[in-house]
């Protein structure tokens, strides 16, 4: 009897990592699909504070609608508004802003590969946070994802035109964000279901966005017909309302730094949507930077993945 309970326990076990990792090959395909979409809003004139507040309230709204169908309902005591504001800040409005502004001058390919280095900066937060323990092999993979990024904004030939350098540089203040916002969810992620908590997050980040889009003048309305630029906000907002949901879900499975491997498929996804709508094309440098950050980014998640 107990060799049958043990087997229906590693039967679920397995169960439930084949479902978190589809959740997570999901949600990394749809994320790199928005490098696209915000690569059109950008080139059509849509700035970058107007995108992200149109990006977190059209969501926002779409998941408070079915929270309401479904009858599931956003708490809002004292522990879930600051969840929610923190989370909010930290896991949308501030990366958001800034990847938003770097794609509007280094190719969407280059932004995902920026985006890669979500594992690379998470390691050591949960370290800190004492949700991980330091491995060896694991620091080998973080000098790798240096090197790798080193590559990518050292070298003058490595991007289209020097001048990018700056802005690749200034992106990798974004995985910061985020491996920020990983650690808090892990640390502070009250009982809610992930529903409510997503349409938290994102009217989180709305907070802080709406007053820096009103006083700074920066409010675009969308309006019928969209234009193609328009249309790369309509798709931002139909994907960041599935993936917040997944979002939450995949970390409530499994944790922050499991999570942060979807920087793998975020980074080959968007490479290869970026090529096939707007014919991006990369130096060899490029790919080289690509190679060792997700070289090292498996280093770093080895260990961790299977322990899970």
């Amino acid at each position: 009897m107990d060799k049958v309970a043990l087997q229906a326990g590693s039967d679920l076990d397995r169960a439930a990592r084949s479902a978190a990792l589809m959740m997570l090959l999901l949600v990394g395909s749809m994320w790199g699909l928005t490098f696209s979409f915000a690569k059109a809003a950008s080139e059509a004139g849509i700035g970058p504070l107007a995108y992200g507040f149109w990006q977190t309230t059209g969501a926002g709204s779409v998941l408070l609608l079915v929270c309401a169908l479904r009858r599931e309902r956003l708490r809002l005591d004292r522990h879930h508004l600051a969840y929610c504001l923190i989370c909010g800040a930290l896991s949308l409005a501030a990366p958001n802003f800034i990847l938003q502004l770097v794609i509007g001058h280094v190719p969407a390919g280059v932004a995902a590969i920026i985006i890669t280095t979500i594992p690379l900066v998470t390691y050591p937060l949960a370290m800190a946070a004492k949700l991980e323990v330091f491995v060896a092999r694991r620091a080998i993979g973080l000098i790798l994802g240096f090197m790798g990024a080193l590559v990518l904004v050292v070298p003058k030939a490595s991007l289209p035109e020097p001048a990018m350098a700056g802005w690749v540089s200034f992106g990798f203040l974004a995985p910061l964000f985020y491996a920020s916002g990983n650690v808090y969810v892990a640390l502070r992620r009250p009982g809610s279901a992930a529903l409510p908590l997503a349409a938290g997050m994102l009217w989180g980040a709305a907070f802080w966005q709406a007053p820096v889009v009103l006083l700074t003048h920066s409010f675009q309305p969308l309006t019928i017909p969209f234009s193609f630029g328009e249309w790369g906000v309509i798709g931002q907002i139909t994907v960041t309302s599935l993936a917040s949901i997944l979002y939450f879900e995949i970390m409530r499975r499994a944790g922050p730094v499991f999570f942060s491997q979807v920087a793998y498929v975020v980074t080959l996804s968007a490479i290869l949507w970026a090529m096939a709508i707007v014919g991006e094309r990369h130096s060899a440098l490029v790919w080289l930077a690509a190679a060792l950050i997700a070289s090292g980014v498996a280093m770093v998640n080895w260990r961790s993945g299977r322990r899970r």
